[in-house]
C-alpha cells in the first residue's frame, strides 16, 4: 500500500538543508490481524526526523505472531528553494485574484515580482544564490507590510513568511556547506603541497 505523500518547505533552524517533520505529521501506522500480536515499525526516517531535500521513502511493516507480514510506503518530499519559491508564488497569485484592496494587491504584486526574480536568480547557471536572498528580502518586507497593516488573514501571512524564511534558511545552508567543502579541498590542496 501506499499512504498519502507529505510535501513540506525547508524550514529554519535545522542543522542540515531540510526540514524537521513530526511525528504526528508522518502519523501513526494501524493494524488489525486476526492472529493477534502485530508488531508495527518504521523505517526510512532520518535521525532527529530531519529529512534532506528531496524525497524520501518511509516504510511502516506489520508482522503478526504467525509471521506474515504487510508494509506501506509514503514518501516525504522536501521541496527545494525553486519549487518552494514557485508555490509561494502560486500563493500570492491567488492573494492577488482575491484582492478587493488596492494596497493589498500593490504590495503581494510587489512581492510576486521579487519572488520571481529570485526564482529567476536560482535558474541561473550557476545559482546566484545571493541574489535570490536579496530578492526574497525584498518580498519579505512586503509580506510584512501586508501583515503590519493587517491587509491579510495574519495566519496566512505569517505562513507566507515562514515559507520564505526557509527558503533562505536552505540557500544560506547550502552556500556554507558549499564554502565548507571548497575550504576543506583547499585545505587538502596546501596539505598535500607541504608533503
Amino acid at each position: 500500500d501506499v499512504i498519502a505523500a507529505i510535501t513540506v518547505s525547508p524550514i529554519p533552524g535545522a542543522t542540515n538543508a531540510g526540514a524537521v517533520v513530526a511525528n504526528a505529521v508522518l502519523g501513526t501506522p494501524g493494524a488489525i490481524d486476526n492472529c493477534g500480536g502485530v508488531t508495527l515499525s518504521r523505517s526510512g526516517v532520518p535521525a532527529g526526523n530531519l529529512f534532506p531535500v528531496g524525497t524520501t521513502t518511509v516504510t511502516y511493516t506489520a508482522v503478526d505472531s504467525g509471521g506474515g507480514s504487510a508494509t506501506a510506503t509514503s514518501a516525504v518530499k522536501v521541496l527545494n528553494a525553486v519549487e518552494s519559491l514557485q508555490l509561494i508564488a502560486g500563493d500570492l497569485q491567488v492573494v492577488i485574484a482575491g484582492s478587493s484592496s488596492q494596497g493589498l494587491t500593490r504590495r503581494a504584486e510587489a512581492a510576486l515580482r521579487a519572488v520571481q526574480r529570485a526564482i529567476a536568480q536560482l535558474e541561473e547557471a550557476p545559482p546566484d544564490h545571493r541574489g535570490a536572498v536579496a530578492y526574497i528580502t525584498a518580498a519579505v518586507g512586503d509580506i510584512e507590510d501586508i501583515l503590519r497593516k493587517n491587509l491579510l488573514n495574519a495566519t496566512v501571512t505569517g505562513d507566507l513568511l515562514k515559507r520564505m524564511t526557509g527558503v533562505s534558511w536552505l540557500l544560506a545552508k547550502q552556500d556554507l556547506e558549499l564554502a565548507l567543502s571548497e575550504e576543506g579541498r583547499n585545505f587538502n590542496n596546501l596539505i598535500a603541497s607541504l608533503l
